[in-house]
């Protein structure tokens, strides 16, 4: 996916560009060959009046100019601004001013081909800086001069079809927010300082998730600025300063920072002495190098402990860079991924396997794992979303103790100290299987209650401890609706949690943790009619508050779950999951690799998907079908006639138990 690169300034000068394997036209059904090299940087020079721009490999060999054309784009009298390139690569959007400017720019925004061509402008962007698309390529993300009220900058989107722009949300007063960078799963992040400020100074970082109310505060981010999402949106790079003594200058110590996005485990990747400044990290599209500029060149550098920069050779005149994010958008046949193992707990293996890089190599970095028993599903079912939401896969083992492959898996992915979710209680999973975890070097946290439905309320206050944002009510007497629903759950960013029902009724504990939220700030969806069926007859009084996402069977509703609006727009779709739906441990793990891909789980009877599921393999953007388990569990027939409707017979190709593949 691609990466957007971000600084805290209120005037474009240089020049952001987000190179993301961009291609030729294209016509329809037909993938345009990539243009750019993979992996390839892009800058400006901020010492001429340039209307192109210029990329070139990591080696800097192969560097070529862009400059638009068309549409009555004056390349002889126009400074390009930001610039960055669509997530398919087939469009780019950039910012330019005729000259001589004043204060602040009077920017227009353009979008045209990738290679330049058929420039068009979409709208007036007066002082705007820092392009970010949007995920599904609807519009472009900005900061800009708020259009009324106090002289503060705010966050706008621009539709590309030439709708007029218009704020993300309303900015509170005396504030600034500014340089957005956005994630493939359709996170804002940004800076917010206060209005008067010092340059650099801010209140921190904040990230805004697709259907939020109102942004969160990353803790531990004051005083940064220039945010940049991993490929992956699990991590978030940044530059922070320490201010010695007021007023701020260059002077002051400033450092290249990477965290996790909810602020966990920040690490110093580099730091600059004085005059060092660095600005625009920029992720590699494996996300694991990062490379940054400061007085003097180009750094590049690993992101595995213990690594040292690299100097990128071209260095002359560079304002601003981004890595080209194009190593997974070339173009290609899309795939159909068969995910098993030998038994279930070989498939959730491979299924790790599949989503996580090893430790400390390349940018698909499990941030904790899920332990779930073997043989039973009960306390599983909520699991899905806390292994999504936490980045991290979800794991079985035997309730006596820690199966020897699984604990090997744990040391592959997973960091010394890091967090192991264990569920249920010691009869679910022993005492000894804690243990073992804890002789692994992890740190064990058991999510457990007295039953099935306690454990769903732990696992709910674990992945919203400020209450959720997104509810789903599912029963927990079986397996397909809970399942189907944690994928869905897990898309909700702000806090999606899975409750289990006992059928048609609410134990008493399920009801106390929902009598605390309200479902005129919070949706509730009742998933399943014993779901549905259980919340109505819990709480009557919420007749129209919540939404029913229920079918005949189990797999209509799947099909409900996989069209509600969890699966919107913002965060287009492009993979799918398929797992049986007669048998839960595929779709366990499977659910939990596919959610945090940000797909839907279909399930799969005998005969293959019903009609209804079937319909969500006709997107535009699929770009991957993932079936779980082996053939025994869904047939090489069933398989095959997935991804001939998705991508037409033949038109794709089959793969087994890739590791950490590159993902569009």
């Amino acid at each position: 996916m691609s990466r957007f690169t971000t600084r805290g300034k209120d005037v474009a000068i240089g020049l952001v560009v987000a190179v993301t394997g961009a291609a030729v036209t294209q016509t329809p059904g037909v993938q345009a060959q990539a243009k750019y090299r993979n992996g390839g940087l892009a800058w400006s020079v901020n010492h001429q009046m340039q209307s192109h721009w210029e990329s070139a490999d990591p080696e800097g060999n192969g560097q070529q100019d862009v400059t638009p054309s068309g549409g009555g784009f004056d390349a002889a009298n126009q400074q390009i601004g930001d610039v960055a390139y669509s997530p398919d690569g087939t469009r780019v959007a950039f910012l330019a001013s005729r000259l001589p400017y004043s204060y602040p720019v009077r920017s227009r925004l353009w979008v045209s081909n990738a290679d330049g061509t058929d420039a068009r402008a979409v709208s007036d962007a007066i002082g705007a800086a820092v392009l970010a698309w949007a995920p599904d390529g609807s519009g472009v993300y900005y900061s800009a001069p708020a259009l009324s009220g106090p002289a503060a900058n705010q966050i706008f989107v621009a539709p590309v079809d030439g709708t007029a722009p218009h704020p993300l949300f309303a900015t509170p007063t005396g504030f600034n927010d500014m340089a957005p960078t956005v994630s493939a799963d359709g996170r804002v992040a940004f800076v917010r300082a206060e209005v008067g400020s010092h340059a650099g100074q801010s209140l921190g970082v904040c990230v805004l998730a697709p259907g939020a109310h109102r942004p969160q505060l990353i803790p531990g981010t004051a005083n940064a600025q220039a945010p940049a999402f991993s490929p992956d949106g699990g991590r978030i790079a940044m530059v922070t300063r320490d201010y010695v003594s007021p007023p701020p200058s260059n002077t002051d110590p400033n450092h290249l920072v990477v965290m996790n996005v909810d602020g966990s485990a920040a690490t110093r990747v580099y730091d600059g002495g004085a005059y060092d400044v660095i600005t625009d990290p920029a992720w590699s599209p494996d996300g694991g190098k990062v490379a940054w500029w400061q007085p003097g060149g180009l750094r590049i550098m690993s992101t595995a402990p213990g690594s040292v920069p690299e100097v990128f050779p071209k260095t002359g005149g560079l304002a601003t860079l981004t890595w080209q994010a194009g190593a997974s958008l070339v173009a290609r046949r899309p795939v159909l991924d068969r995910i098993g193992g030998a038994d279930r707990r070989g498939t959730a293996i491979a299924a790790s396997r599949w989503s996580y890089d090893a430790l400390g190599k390349g940018g698909r970095q499990a941030n904790v794992a899920v332990l779930s028993r073997d043989d039973q599903f009960a306390d599983a079912l909520s699991g899905t979303a806390l292994a999504a939401q936490k980045h991290g896969p979800l794991l079985l083992t035997g309730t006596a103790g820690l199966d020897g492959q699984v604990r090997a898996e744990l040391k592959r992915i997973l960091a010394p100290g890091s967090t192991v979710y264990i569920l249920g209680g010691t009869s679910a999973l022993s005492p000894a299987v804690q243990q073992a975890v804890t002789d692994a070097g992890f740190r064990p946290k058991r999510l457990q209650g007295p039953d099935r439905f306690a454990t769903s309320v732990a696992v709910a206050g674990e992945i919203a401890p400020n209450g959720p944002h997104t509810v789903l009510v599912a029963t927990g007497m079986d397996f397909p609706d809970a399942l189907t629903a944690g994928a869905a759950a897990a898309q909700d960013l702000a806090g999606g949690v899975v409750l289990l029902s006992r059928d048609e009724t609410l134990p008493q504990g399920t009801k106390d943790y929902l009598s605390r939220v309200d479902p005129r700030q919070s949706t509730v969806y009742g998933v399943g009619a014993q779901g549905v069926a259980a919340l109505r007859a819990a709480f009557p009084a919420w007749d129209g508050l919540t939404v029913a996402l229920a079918g005949a069977d189990r797999y209509a509703t799947a099909s409900e779950v996989a069209h509600s609006k969890l699966f919107g727009v913002d965060m287009p779709v492009w993979i799918a999951g398929v797992a049986t739906g007669s048998l839960w441990p595929d779709a366990l793990s499977g659910g939990a690799l596919v959610a945090a891909q940000h797909g839907p789980l279909l399930l799969a009877g005998p005969d293959g998907l019903s009609a209804g599921q079937t319909s969500v393999l006709t997107g535009d953007r699929l770009a991957g079908v993932a079936v779980f388990g082996g053939t025994r569990a869904v047939g090489d027939a069933v398989a095959d006639a997935v991804a001939d409707t998705a991508f037409g017979a033949g038109a794709w190709d089959p793969a087994t138990n890739r590791q950490a593949p590159a993902l569009p």
